[in-house]
């Protein structure tokens, strides 16, 4: 759990320490559909990849986000533990980017300080599209790249890569990156550098 990210919520969350674990649940999120799950199953334990509370303040995020607060009294009421795997996988060698290439039947190589992994295989952009779509995940957005040009290389970063790790992939020779949640900010930035992005939903991941 030492390369999870300073401000994020991982390993054990809540939920009874001491309580023996035989069962567990591995879910993208803890939903009220996750948690009612794990009791028709009688898990033990449930493992999710994004944290369920991801503000400084949890006390204001219980009380914004009602529904967490009823979820919260319901797990604690069963002693069910609730582990987050979530910068700490992203950042594995084989985490969620390698999991991700392996399910489109890919292979490369982690870019170093980045979440991502960067393939070495000339493809047309439609035909990278087309992975996508395929596995019901389709590019939302992109910054203009043309889809009929054929790249030497692309990466995939999971989650919602910042202007340091896309920077990181540009420089290392991707010609197309992929990533999430992409912000204003960070498509601005690309322009200016002249980096082709393309958004996946961030769904991608539950694949």
């Amino acid at each position: 759990f030492n390369t999870a990210e300073e401000w994020d919520s991982v390993g054990f969350v809540f939920g009874d320490k001491e309580k023996p674990v035989k069962n567990v649940l591995v879910a993208l999120d803890l939903t009220t559909e996750v948690f009612d799950k794990a009791v028709e199953f009688n898990v033990d334990a449930i493992i999710t990849h994004h944290p369920f509370l991801f503000g400084d303040d949890h006390a204001e995020e219980l009380e914004t986000y009602q529904y967490k607060k009823n979820l919260l009294e319901r797990i604690n009421n069963t002693g069910m533990g609730v582990f987050h795997l979530h910068t700490n996988f992203d950042k594995a060698k084989k985490g969620m980017a390698y999991a991700v290439s392996k399910k489109l039947k890919l292979s490369g190589k982690q870019v170093k300080d980045s979440y991502g992994i960067l393939i070495n295989k000339e493809m047309k952009v439609s035909d990278i599209y087309k992975m996508f779509l395929d596995n019901e995940t389709p590019i939302f957005k992109d910054n203009g790249i043309n889809k009929n040009r054929i790249v030497s290389s692309f990466s995939i970063i999971p989650g919602a890569a910042g202007v340091k790790d896309i920077m990181n992939h540009h420089e290392a020779g991707a010609e197309f990156i992929i990533t999430s949640d992409i912000k204003w900010s960070t498509w601005l930035a690309a322009k200016e550098h002249m980096i082709s992005l393309g958004a996946v939903t961030h769904g991608i991941e539950k694949e």
